[in-house]
Protein backbone atom coordinates (compact mmCIF):
# COMPACT_ATOMS: atom_id res chain seq x y z
CA UNK A 1 0.00 0.00 0.00
CA UNK A 2 1.53 3.11 -1.03
CA UNK A 3 1.98 5.77 1.90
CA UNK A 4 0.61 9.37 1.30
CA UNK A 5 2.12 12.59 1.47
CA UNK A 6 3.31 13.24 4.57
CA UNK A 7 2.44 16.72 6.66
CA UNK A 8 5.91 17.30 7.25
CA UNK A 9 7.77 18.66 4.14
CA UNK A 10 11.85 18.43 3.24
CA UNK A 11 14.47 19.76 5.74
CA UNK A 12 16.68 21.65 3.51
CA UNK A 13 18.60 22.80 6.80
CA UNK A 14 21.08 20.01 7.13
CA UNK A 15 18.97 17.47 8.84
CA UNK A 16 19.24 13.45 7.41
CA UNK A 17 15.58 11.76 7.77
CA UNK A 18 15.59 8.43 9.75
CA UNK A 19 16.96 5.51 8.13
CA UNK A 20 16.63 2.52 9.88
CA UNK A 21 17.86 0.35 7.40
CA UNK A 22 20.86 -1.96 7.80
CA UNK A 23 23.76 -1.01 5.81
CA UNK A 24 27.40 -2.62 6.42
CA UNK A 25 29.45 0.48 6.13
CA UNK A 26 27.94 1.88 8.73
CA UNK A 27 28.26 -1.56 11.02
CA UNK A 28 31.65 -1.50 10.09
CA UNK A 29 32.68 2.11 11.25
CA UNK A 30 30.47 1.98 14.64
CA UNK A 31 32.52 -1.34 14.93
CA UNK A 32 36.02 -0.04 14.46
CA UNK A 33 34.99 3.13 16.90
CA UNK A 34 33.88 1.00 19.41
CA UNK A 35 36.98 -1.30 19.06
CA UNK A 36 39.26 1.31 19.34
CA UNK A 37 37.43 2.84 22.53
CA UNK A 38 37.56 -0.49 23.76
CA UNK A 39 40.70 -0.64 23.87
CA UNK A 40 41.01 3.24 25.10
CA UNK A 41 39.61 1.64 27.98
CA UNK A 42 42.10 -1.37 28.37
CA UNK A 43 44.44 0.90 28.17
CA UNK A 44 43.35 2.65 30.86
CA UNK A 45 42.31 0.12 33.34
CA UNK A 46 46.13 -1.11 33.14
CA UNK A 47 47.34 2.43 34.02
CA UNK A 48 44.76 2.72 36.84
CA UNK A 49 45.63 -0.64 37.85
CA UNK A 50 49.48 -0.30 38.49
CA UNK A 51 48.70 3.48 39.84
CA UNK A 52 46.33 1.86 42.59
CA UNK A 53 47.83 -1.83 42.99
CA UNK A 54 51.38 -0.87 43.87
CA UNK A 55 52.98 -3.17 41.57
CA UNK A 56 50.55 -6.27 42.78
CA UNK A 57 49.20 -7.97 39.73
CA UNK A 58 46.37 -9.47 41.74
CA UNK A 59 45.18 -6.18 42.93
CA UNK A 60 45.94 -4.94 39.88
CA UNK A 61 43.43 -7.32 38.23
CA UNK A 62 40.66 -6.43 40.45
CA UNK A 63 41.40 -2.68 41.66
CA UNK A 64 42.41 -1.60 38.06
CA UNK A 65 38.93 -2.11 36.39
CA UNK A 66 37.18 -0.54 39.57
CA UNK A 67 39.00 2.32 39.67
CA UNK A 68 39.30 3.19 35.81
CA UNK A 69 34.93 2.42 35.68
CA UNK A 70 34.89 4.82 38.81
CA UNK A 71 36.91 7.28 36.82
CA UNK A 72 34.84 6.98 33.72
CA UNK A 73 31.43 7.25 35.41
CA UNK A 74 32.40 10.11 37.03
CA UNK A 75 33.74 12.08 33.99
CA UNK A 76 30.72 11.31 31.97
CA UNK A 77 28.44 12.16 34.49
CA UNK A 78 30.03 15.63 34.65
CA UNK A 79 30.58 16.32 31.16
CA UNK A 80 26.63 15.08 31.04
CA UNK A 81 26.09 17.82 33.62
CA UNK A 82 27.64 20.53 31.76
CA UNK A 83 26.12 19.61 28.27
CA UNK A 84 22.25 19.06 29.96
CA UNK A 85 22.84 22.92 31.42
CA UNK A 86 24.19 24.32 28.00
CA UNK A 87 21.45 22.68 26.39
CA UNK A 88 18.86 23.55 29.16
CA UNK A 89 20.06 27.35 28.57
CA UNK A 90 19.38 27.75 25.50
CA UNK A 91 15.92 25.79 25.55
CA UNK A 92 14.69 28.26 28.66
CA UNK A 93 16.33 31.12 26.24
CA UNK A 94 13.87 30.29 23.92
CA UNK A 95 11.05 29.24 25.97
CA UNK A 96 11.24 32.74 27.22
CA UNK A 97 11.35 34.85 23.95
CA UNK A 98 7.97 32.27 22.76
CA UNK A 99 6.45 32.68 25.80
CA UNK A 100 6.46 36.98 26.14
CA UNK A 101 5.98 37.13 22.29
CA UNK A 102 9.64 38.68 21.76
CA UNK A 103 11.28 38.23 18.10
CA UNK A 104 13.09 34.73 18.58
CA UNK A 105 16.26 35.32 16.63
CA UNK A 106 16.71 39.10 18.17
CA UNK A 107 16.19 38.04 22.00
CA UNK A 108 18.63 34.91 21.30
CA UNK A 109 20.90 37.49 20.03
CA UNK A 110 21.04 39.46 22.79
CA UNK A 111 21.36 36.62 24.96
CA UNK A 112 24.50 35.68 23.36
CA UNK A 113 26.58 38.17 24.41
CA UNK A 114 25.82 37.58 28.49
CA UNK A 115 26.73 33.51 27.95
CA UNK A 116 30.18 31.76 27.82
CA UNK A 117 32.29 31.04 24.73
CA UNK A 118 30.78 27.78 23.93
CA UNK A 119 27.02 28.63 24.85
CA UNK A 120 27.24 32.15 22.93
CA UNK A 121 28.90 29.54 19.93
CA UNK A 122 25.56 27.65 20.44
CA UNK A 123 23.30 30.40 20.53
CA UNK A 124 24.59 31.91 17.61
CA UNK A 125 24.39 29.29 15.54
CA UNK A 126 20.41 29.11 16.47
CA UNK A 127 20.06 32.22 15.77
CA UNK A 128 21.52 32.15 11.63
CA UNK A 129 19.89 29.43 11.54
CA UNK A 130 16.71 31.08 12.14
CA UNK A 131 17.04 34.30 10.39
CA UNK A 132 17.61 31.86 7.16
CA UNK A 133 14.40 30.68 7.66
CA UNK A 134 15.27 27.04 9.09
CA UNK A 135 12.53 25.35 11.66
CA UNK A 136 13.06 25.98 15.45
CA UNK A 137 13.73 21.78 15.75
CA UNK A 138 16.63 21.69 13.11
CA UNK A 139 18.63 25.09 14.19
CA UNK A 140 18.57 23.66 17.64
CA UNK A 141 19.26 19.89 16.28
CA UNK A 142 22.19 21.42 13.90
CA UNK A 143 23.57 24.02 16.38
CA UNK A 144 23.09 22.69 20.00
CA UNK A 145 23.94 18.58 19.59
CA UNK A 146 23.73 17.97 23.82
CA UNK A 147 20.26 19.14 22.86
CA UNK A 148 18.15 15.59 23.57
CA UNK A 149 16.41 14.13 20.93
CA UNK A 150 12.74 13.25 22.74
CA UNK A 151 12.99 17.27 23.27
CA UNK A 152 14.07 18.23 19.01
CA UNK A 153 11.06 15.74 18.22
CA UNK A 154 8.53 17.20 20.90
CA UNK A 155 9.21 20.80 20.40
CA UNK A 156 8.98 19.77 16.04
CA UNK A 157 5.69 18.35 16.44
CA UNK A 158 4.42 21.54 18.64
CA UNK A 159 5.64 23.70 16.27
CA UNK A 160 4.08 22.73 13.04
CA UNK A 161 0.73 21.69 15.23
CA UNK A 162 0.97 24.94 16.55
CA UNK A 163 1.17 24.73 20.34
CA UNK A 164 4.73 25.85 20.68
CA UNK A 165 3.98 27.91 24.21
CA UNK A 166 2.81 25.35 25.79
CA UNK A 167 5.62 22.40 24.69
CA UNK A 168 8.24 24.44 25.67
CA UNK A 169 7.19 25.53 28.94
CA UNK A 170 6.86 21.81 29.34
CA UNK A 171 10.07 20.78 28.70
CA UNK A 172 11.48 23.42 30.88
CA UNK A 173 9.62 22.35 33.79
CA UNK A 174 11.18 18.47 32.68
CA UNK A 175 14.58 19.88 32.72
CA UNK A 176 14.28 21.10 36.02
CA UNK A 177 12.82 18.27 37.80
CA UNK A 178 16.19 16.00 36.10
CA UNK A 179 18.81 18.61 37.26
CA UNK A 180 17.48 18.79 40.68
CA UNK A 181 18.36 14.83 40.94
CA UNK A 182 15.16 13.09 40.18
CA UNK A 183 15.70 10.66 37.51
CA UNK A 184 19.81 11.26 37.31
CA UNK A 185 21.34 7.78 39.23
CA UNK A 186 20.97 5.08 36.82
CA UNK A 187 24.35 5.84 35.35
CA UNK A 188 25.76 5.48 38.79
CA UNK A 189 23.42 2.49 39.57
CA UNK A 190 24.15 0.34 36.73
CA UNK A 191 28.47 0.85 37.04
CA UNK A 192 27.68 -0.34 41.10
CA UNK A 193 26.06 -3.03 39.62
CA UNK A 194 28.73 -4.11 37.01
CA UNK A 195 31.75 -3.34 39.65
CA UNK A 196 30.23 -5.68 42.38
CA UNK A 197 29.18 -8.22 39.22
CA UNK A 198 32.68 -8.31 38.49
CA UNK A 199 34.34 -8.27 41.87
CA UNK A 200 32.38 -10.97 42.75
CA UNK A 201 32.74 -13.22 40.43
CA UNK A 202 36.07 -12.74 40.66
CA UNK A 203 35.74 -13.79 43.91
CA UNK A 204 34.34 -17.00 43.72
CA UNK A 205 35.90 -18.39 40.59
CA UNK A 206 39.21 -17.60 42.47
CA UNK A 207 37.58 -19.56 45.89
CA UNK A 208 36.38 -22.88 42.95
CA UNK A 209 39.06 -22.96 41.38
CA UNK A 210 41.92 -22.49 43.95
CA UNK A 211 40.37 -23.08 47.59
CA UNK A 212 37.34 -25.70 46.88
CA UNK A 213 39.41 -28.56 45.87
CA UNK A 214 41.80 -28.37 48.74
CA UNK A 215 38.80 -28.13 51.39
CA UNK A 216 37.30 -31.35 49.10
CA UNK A 217 40.67 -33.06 49.12
CA UNK A 218 41.26 -32.61 52.88
CA UNK A 219 37.57 -34.35 53.59
CA UNK A 220 38.60 -37.28 51.30
CA UNK A 221 41.87 -37.56 53.11
CA UNK A 222 40.28 -37.44 56.36
CA UNK A 223 36.70 -40.18 55.37
CA UNK A 224 34.61 -37.15 55.01
CA UNK A 225 31.49 -36.57 53.17
CA UNK A 226 31.59 -32.97 51.50
CA UNK A 227 28.55 -31.00 52.80
CA UNK A 228 25.81 -30.22 50.34
CA UNK A 229 26.66 -26.74 49.97
CA UNK A 230 30.04 -26.96 49.03
CA UNK A 231 28.17 -29.09 45.58
CA UNK A 232 26.39 -25.77 45.00
CA UNK A 233 28.89 -24.02 45.18
CA UNK A 234 31.25 -25.43 43.08
CA UNK A 235 28.07 -25.37 40.06
CA UNK A 236 27.87 -21.84 41.33
CA UNK A 237 31.53 -20.84 40.58
CA UNK A 238 31.46 -22.94 37.49
CA UNK A 239 28.56 -21.12 36.11
CA UNK A 240 29.92 -17.91 37.01
CA UNK A 241 33.77 -18.89 35.72
CA UNK A 242 32.45 -19.67 32.17
CA UNK A 243 29.34 -17.74 31.73
CA UNK A 244 28.51 -14.78 34.46
CA UNK A 245 32.20 -13.66 34.54
CA UNK A 246 32.71 -13.69 30.57
CA UNK A 247 29.24 -11.79 30.16
CA UNK A 248 30.40 -9.15 33.20
CA UNK A 249 33.64 -8.67 31.91
CA UNK A 250 32.24 -7.77 28.07
CA UNK A 251 29.77 -5.52 29.91
CA UNK A 252 32.34 -3.70 31.98
CA UNK A 253 34.61 -3.33 28.40
CA UNK A 254 31.88 -2.26 26.81
CA UNK A 255 30.16 -0.23 28.87
CA UNK A 256 33.29 2.63 29.36
CA UNK A 257 34.20 2.53 26.38
CA UNK A 258 30.01 3.86 24.82
CA UNK A 259 30.58 6.41 27.82
CA UNK A 260 34.05 7.70 26.55
CA UNK A 261 32.38 7.72 22.72
CA UNK A 262 29.22 9.74 24.83
CA UNK A 263 31.98 12.12 26.45
CA UNK A 264 33.68 13.32 22.77
CA UNK A 265 29.89 12.83 20.93
CA UNK A 266 27.44 13.93 22.37
CA UNK A 267 25.12 14.28 20.17
CA UNK A 268 22.49 11.09 19.68
CA UNK A 269 22.04 12.38 16.01
CA UNK A 270 26.01 11.62 14.96
CA UNK A 271 26.20 8.44 16.06
CA UNK A 272 23.87 5.24 14.84
CA UNK A 273 20.59 4.61 16.26
CA UNK A 274 20.41 1.59 18.18
CA UNK A 275 17.37 0.11 17.66
CA UNK A 276 18.42 -3.24 19.24
CA UNK A 277 18.56 -1.41 22.57
CA UNK A 278 15.03 -0.70 21.52
CA UNK A 279 14.14 -3.99 20.92
CA UNK A 280 15.59 -5.71 24.10
CA UNK A 281 14.12 -2.85 26.74
CA UNK A 282 10.46 -3.62 25.23
CA UNK A 283 10.98 -7.35 25.47
CA UNK A 284 12.78 -7.02 29.47
CA UNK A 285 9.26 -7.49 31.42
CA UNK A 286 10.66 -4.71 33.98
CA UNK A 287 12.00 -1.86 31.46
CA UNK A 288 8.79 -2.92 28.95
CA UNK A 289 6.65 -0.75 31.52
CA UNK A 290 8.77 2.35 31.65
CA UNK A 291 9.76 3.00 27.85
CA UNK A 292 6.28 1.97 26.60
CA UNK A 293 5.00 4.62 29.35
CA UNK A 294 7.11 6.91 28.50
CA UNK A 295 6.35 6.85 24.81
CA UNK A 296 2.68 6.93 25.28
CA UNK A 297 2.81 9.99 27.26
CA UNK A 298 4.57 11.85 24.57
CA UNK A 299 2.04 10.02 22.11
CA UNK A 300 -1.08 11.62 23.82
CA UNK A 301 0.97 14.57 24.37
CA UNK A 302 1.17 15.38 20.84
CA UNK A 303 -2.26 14.49 20.15
CA UNK A 304 -4.00 16.31 22.88
CA UNK A 305 -1.86 19.45 21.31
CA UNK A 306 -3.07 18.45 17.39
CA UNK A 307 -6.86 17.59 18.18
CA UNK A 308 -7.24 21.55 20.62
CA UNK A 309 -5.60 23.09 17.54
CA UNK A 310 -8.55 21.92 15.45
CA UNK A 311 -6.40 18.61 13.64
CA UNK A 312 -7.86 15.48 12.97
CA UNK A 313 -6.56 12.37 14.85
CA UNK A 314 -4.39 11.07 11.57
CA UNK A 315 -2.34 14.27 11.75
CA UNK A 316 -1.37 14.17 15.20
CA UNK A 317 -0.44 10.41 14.44
CA UNK A 318 1.80 11.40 11.44
CA UNK A 319 3.99 13.58 14.02
CA UNK A 320 3.84 11.35 16.80
CA UNK A 321 5.25 8.57 14.10
CA UNK A 322 8.03 11.28 14.37
CA UNK A 323 8.72 11.46 18.04
CA UNK A 324 11.80 9.35 20.09
CA UNK A 325 9.95 6.32 21.28
CA UNK A 326 10.82 2.59 21.09
CA UNK A 327 11.19 1.17 17.76
CA UNK A 328 8.70 -1.17 18.58
CA UNK A 329 5.95 1.30 20.13
CA UNK A 330 6.64 3.22 16.89
CA UNK A 331 5.82 0.29 14.51
CA UNK A 332 2.25 -0.02 16.54
CA UNK A 333 1.61 3.94 16.35
CA UNK A 334 2.14 3.43 12.44
CA UNK A 335 -0.11 0.50 11.90
CA UNK A 336 -2.73 2.63 14.00
CA UNK A 337 -2.49 5.29 11.25
CA UNK A 338 -2.29 3.33 8.60
CA UNK A 339 -5.59 1.44 10.02
CA UNK A 340 -7.33 4.70 10.75
CA UNK A 341 -6.57 5.55 7.01
CA UNK A 342 -7.63 2.62 5.71
CA UNK A 343 -11.29 3.48 7.29
CA UNK A 344 -11.51 2.14 10.67
CA UNK A 345 -12.37 3.81 13.47
CA UNK A 346 -9.80 5.02 16.08
CA UNK A 347 -10.62 2.24 18.39
CA UNK A 348 -11.02 -0.57 16.60
CA UNK A 349 -7.87 0.54 14.62
CA UNK A 350 -5.78 0.96 18.34
CA UNK A 351 -7.25 -2.77 19.09
CA UNK A 352 -5.99 -3.88 15.82
CA UNK A 353 -2.45 -2.19 15.97
CA UNK A 354 -2.21 -3.80 19.60
CA UNK A 355 -1.80 -1.07 21.93
CA UNK A 356 -2.91 -1.18 25.64
CA UNK A 357 -6.52 -1.69 26.59
CA UNK A 358 -7.46 1.20 28.29
CA UNK A 359 -6.18 3.27 25.45
CA UNK A 360 -8.64 1.43 23.44
CA UNK A 361 -11.29 1.84 25.62
CA UNK A 362 -10.89 5.24 26.48
CA UNK A 363 -10.83 6.08 22.66
CA UNK A 364 -13.83 4.41 21.92
CA UNK A 365 -15.76 6.05 24.58
CA UNK A 366 -14.34 9.53 23.87
CA UNK A 367 -15.50 8.70 20.07
CA UNK A 368 -18.88 8.36 21.38
CA UNK A 369 -19.26 11.09 23.99
CA UNK A 370 -17.35 13.97 21.73
CA UNK A 371 -14.45 14.81 23.99
CA UNK A 372 -11.22 13.04 22.36
CA UNK A 373 -8.79 16.00 23.47
CA UNK A 374 -10.35 15.68 27.25
CA UNK A 375 -9.67 11.70 26.92
CA UNK A 376 -6.08 12.17 25.35
CA UNK A 377 -5.29 14.51 28.22
CA UNK A 378 -6.14 12.43 30.38
CA UNK A 379 -4.42 9.07 29.03
CA UNK A 380 -0.93 11.65 28.74
CA UNK A 381 -1.01 12.16 32.27
CA UNK A 382 -1.98 8.82 33.42
CA UNK A 383 1.19 7.47 31.29
CA UNK A 384 3.28 9.81 32.71
CA UNK A 385 2.82 9.55 36.12
CA UNK A 386 3.50 5.51 35.73
CA UNK A 387 6.45 6.35 34.21
CA UNK A 388 7.86 8.71 36.91
CA UNK A 389 6.62 6.29 39.54
CA UNK A 390 8.28 3.14 37.59
CA UNK A 391 11.38 4.31 37.30
CA UNK A 392 11.38 5.70 41.14
CA UNK A 393 10.65 2.19 42.03
CA UNK A 394 13.42 0.63 39.76
CA UNK A 395 16.12 3.24 40.79
CA UNK A 396 15.17 2.45 44.35
CA UNK A 397 15.05 -1.05 44.32
CA UNK A 398 18.53 -1.36 42.32
CA UNK A 399 20.78 -1.39 45.22
CA UNK A 400 18.65 -3.37 47.67
CA UNK A 401 18.71 -6.49 45.30
CA UNK A 402 22.32 -5.76 44.30
CA UNK A 403 22.70 -6.25 47.87
CA UNK A 404 20.43 -8.99 48.66
CA UNK A 405 21.64 -10.72 45.57
CA UNK A 406 25.19 -11.14 46.12
CA UNK A 407 24.77 -11.05 49.85
CA UNK A 408 23.33 -14.64 49.17
CA UNK A 409 26.37 -15.53 47.12
CA UNK A 410 28.54 -14.66 50.17
CA UNK A 411 26.96 -16.06 52.20
CA UNK A 412 26.77 -19.38 50.40
CA UNK A 413 30.84 -18.73 50.07
CA UNK A 414 30.98 -18.39 53.92
CA UNK A 415 29.15 -21.33 54.73
CA UNK A 416 30.94 -23.48 52.10
CA UNK A 417 34.15 -22.49 54.35
CA UNK A 418 32.82 -23.10 58.12
CA UNK A 419 30.91 -26.25 57.78
CA UNK A 420 33.85 -28.43 56.32
CA UNK A 421 36.20 -26.90 58.67
CA UNK A 422 33.58 -27.35 61.88
CA UNK A 423 32.93 -31.19 60.80
CA UNK A 424 36.87 -31.26 60.41
CA UNK A 425 37.35 -29.71 63.90
CA UNK A 426 34.87 -32.37 65.22
CA UNK A 427 36.07 -35.50 63.57
CA UNK A 428 39.56 -34.40 65.01
CA UNK A 429 38.46 -33.93 67.99
CA UNK A 430 36.71 -37.62 68.60
CA UNK A 431 39.88 -39.30 67.46
CA UNK A 432 41.64 -37.21 70.15
CA UNK A 433 38.95 -38.33 72.65
CA UNK A 434 39.94 -41.97 72.10
CA UNK A 435 43.46 -41.46 73.38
Amino acid sequence: MSQPISYRSADPFGRMPRDGSFRWSRFIRSAAMLMGWSCAVLLGMAIFGGIVSAGSMALSIVLGPAAFLLFVVCLTQFMRTLRRRRAAVVLSYVEQAVRLNLPLPRMLRAAQYSETARTARCIGGVCDLLEMGAPLDIALETQVPEMPQRALRLTGAAQRLGNLPGMLRSLVVQERKNRSGEFSTGMIDVAYVLTVLVCIGCTVSVYVIWVLPKFQQIMKDFDMTPPAIMGWMLTIGTVAAWIILPIGGAMLLLYPAMRLWEVFIPADHLRPRRKWIGWVLWYTPFARGVVRDRGLADVCRVAVTALRAGFPLDRALDEAVDLEINPVLRGQIHDWLDCIREGLTAADAARHAGLPALLVGMVGTAQASGGMAEVFEFLWRYYETRFSRMVLVLQGAVGPLTSLIFGIVVCGVAMSIFQPMIRLIEKVGLQWDKF
